[in-house]
């Protein structure tokens, strides 16, 4: 996951906010191996800032609940990796992983990069290989078909007697899961797989007219 922290003063209460219940909500389910790196806008320890230290209490805390480890600890080398002008240095970001992949770190350097008061880091990790599992596909809706007028129509027209049988499930989200998602997903998949039968003949014509 990539992180921008917000910065200043004016925004430590969203940058708490952020730490302590943004983030934990959306990393509620995590699998077990994360890896966590961004912009952070906040130091940990005071040798991560050579003048002001902005200590988050709040980042501390996310750190510790989700048990990550950070991944630039014992790298040889400069401790800073973002310089600010002439008043100092401070390390505000940071790359954090869970133990798993932090055992398995093999390299992490920093490397020139296009901005003249930032490095890029390279983090190398060696990860097992896993066996590819096949099977049923995730199912993506085709966006460009919701700008048909006749599947617009189909939509609303569908949509109205759909929501006729709401009051025969007793909450809303029973009645979306069984009735309109799935038969929504039936309408977008026949009209799609019409649409990709269309465009090959005509693309055949296309072909059939050059050829001539």
């Amino acid at each position: 996951m990539n992180i921008y922290a917000p910065s200043g003063t004016e925004w430590r209460r969203d940058k708490e906010n952020l730490f302590l219940n943004e983030l934990p909500h959306l990393l509620r389910d995590i699998p077990p191996s994360l890896l966590v790196g961004g912009d952070f806008n906040s130091v940990l320890t005071n040798p991560d800032a050579t003048a002001h230290t902005n200590y988050s209490w709040a980042l501390q805390e996310f750190i510790r609940g989700f048990d990550l480890l950070d991944m630039w600890v014992n790298v040889p080398g400069a401790r800073y990796l973002y310089p600010l002008h002439q008043s100092g240095a401070s390390r505000i970001d940071s790359i954090y992983a869970s133990h798993n992949l932090s055992r398995q770190k093999r390299v992490a350097e920093t490397k020139v990069a296009a901005y003249p008061d930032q490095l890029a880091v390279e983090i190398r990790i060696a990860l097992e290989a896993t066996t590819m599992r096949r099977g049923r596909r995730y199912w993506k809706m085709n966006k460009a078909l919701l700008c048909e007028e006749a599947i617009q129509e189909q939509l609303q027209q569908r949509w109205r007697e759909r929501s006729k049988h709401t009051k025969n499930y007793p909450t809303l989200v029973m009645w979306w899961e069984r009735v309109a998602k799935m038969r929504t997903k039936k309408l977008f998949i026949r009209e799609g797989t019409v649409k990709r039968r269309e465009e090959a003949e005509m693309e055949n014509i296309y072909y059939a007219c050059l050829s001539l």
